[in-house]
């Protein structure tokens, strides 16, 4: 799923160091195969993300606050798809909100492994963005990260 970085990275227990950096799969391997989706994206590596969510005790409300706003994003597309670039600094803002809930001051409202799933995500965007395939990324990006939430509500009993 993702790999440490860095000095005092993490070590798969709950308490996870803010000084971790994780890399997930779908940032070399992106969200798209052959311009479909990829299967094991919205399976897989879904299910390991939303567990390793719950057992950094990711809060459902942080959670759902998060996708409620790329619902949002995605609602405001949906109604026009040429309107994807006029929206696209609103999926960057993302990065700067989950860098103000994860910070590593000791007042964290979100896990270092939310934070940087988050970030992973909007810089993966950005580079598909560059090469062409930004709105078609996002479609994919929405399936995947409703994929986690559901996945994480099943691991986390709806807590």
């Amino acid at each position: 799923m993702y790999n440490n970085k860095g000095n005092g990275g993490y070590n798969g227990n709950r308490g996870t160091s803010f000084n971790q950096k994780v890399e997930f799969d779908f940032e070399k391997k992106g969200y798209l195969k052959d311009g479909v989706i990829r299967e094991e994206l919205i399976t897989e590596e879904a299910e390991k993300i939303a567990k390793e969510f719950n057992n950094n005790r990711l809060s459902t409300s942080q959670l759902r606050a998060f996708f409620n706003e790329v619902k949002a994003i995605n609602n405001r597309v949906k109604e026009d798809s040429s309107n994807y670039n006029m929206v696209f600094p609103l999926i960057l803002m993302l990065k700067s909100k989950s860098e103000y809930k994860g910070s590593s001051k000791g007042n964290s409202k979100i896990p270092a492994v939310f934070k940087d799933f988050l970030i992973a995500n909007i810089d993966r965007l950005s580079k598909e963005k560059k090469e062409g395939n930004g709105k078609i990324a996002f479609d994919a990006f929405v399936m995947f990260f409703e994929a986690v939430v559901g996945y994480f509500y099943g691991v986390n009993g709806g807590r």
